[in-house]
């Protein structure tokens, strides 16, 4: 099993192509959201990825926030 870890803030115009991309290889898919004011989490629920929240910390540290939330 493949994990992504993907962190988003207001990317309501690339989650689904990002999420339909690393489906390819992905079996199990985290979006770190920094508090999107968008739909970002509506879709990314939508495309079956498992979605949390974070305040901005950093892209390394966002990455790691959640890297226990994956299975692989």
């Amino acid at each position: 099993m493949i994990s992504a870890n993907i962190i988003t803030f207001n990317e309501e115009a690339n989650i689904a192509d990002c999420i339909a991309s690393v489906r390819q290889v992905c079996d199990d898919i985290v979006v770190v959201d920094s508090g999107s004011q968008d739909r970002t989490t509506a879709i990314a629920h939508e495309l079956g990825a498992q979605v949390v929240q974070q305040a901005y910390l950093g892209d390394g540290i966002q990455k790691k926030y959640r890297a226990s939330a994956c299975k692989i």
